[in-house]
């Protein structure tokens, strides 16, 4: 018989240095352990369980280009699953994109990210199928307590079997990128040389790609592999 232990998220959010600010649970990228990332994950589905809030089950899940983000996403895609639920990986996109498209298809959403803060932290964010999570969420997200089964993490919380993401499907950023090419005229920037600093966000290959489809000749400038927080 799996030997399970229960942990209550206020405890850990007091405890562990990863809480809610000011969108998402964030914290030092070494402190978000799997264990961690699990149990918030299970949470959240508990909540949006309690509240009557699933329209299906399934859950979109993205992240930015932080060098901590795989390693968390794998974490919460493996709650997901244990919980039951399905993934839509939507890959690495911007968070509007991946709240835009589950909020379109009536789905929860999870998205890994620090936004601007430094690369040695990052965050989740979670969203409802009507859109990101509130304070009033929050507070009812502290008062959960998940059962874990202690037997899927070593002693450093990471997971022993960690769960193989599904290949990325287009369609989010697809529809992100629609949202603004058709908004404009067709072909709006022909004859127009526009350079875009690149540097390590997220956006960089999406934001090039809607100028190009407005008929822009798009010159990358100042691409990172390196993690830079503007």
């Amino acid at each position: 018989m799996k030997q399970k232990e229960t942990l209550s998220i206020d405890t850990l959010m007091s405890t562990s240095g990863v809480s809610f600010g000011t969108s998402g649970a964030r914290g030092l990228a070494k402190d978000m352990t799997d264990r961690i990332c699990y149990a918030y994950t299970l949470a959240f589905l508990a909540m949006l369980k309690e509240q009557n809030a699933l329209r299906c089950k399934k859950v979109a899940l993205g992240g930015d280009l932080r060098p901590s983000t795989p390693r968390i996403m794998t974490a919460v895609a493996s709650a997901i699953i244990d919980a039951g639920f399905t993934i839509e990986n939507c890959g690495y996109l911007p968070t509007p994109a991946l709240a835009t498209h589950a909020i379109q298809q009536d789905m929860a959403g999870i998205m890994v990210t620090g936004s601007h803060i430094p690369e040695e932290r990052n965050g989740i964010k979670f969203y409802k199928p009507d859109g990101e999570i509130l304070k009033a969420d929050e507070h009812c997200m502290r008062e959960q307590s998940v059962a874990l089964d202690a037997e899927l993490f070593d002693e450093k919380g990471a997971l022993l079997e960690p769960y193989s993401l599904p290949a990325p499907t287009p369609m989010a950023r697809e529809q992100y990128i629609l949202r603004y090419v058709e908004l404009f005229p067709s072909r709006l920037l022909e004859g127009r040389r526009i350079g875009v600093y690149e540097h390590s966000t997220v956006s960089r290959d999406i934001l090039g790609e809607v100028l190009e489809r407005l008929g822009a000749e798009v010159i990358p400038l100042g691409r990172s592999e390196v993690f830079i927080p503007v």
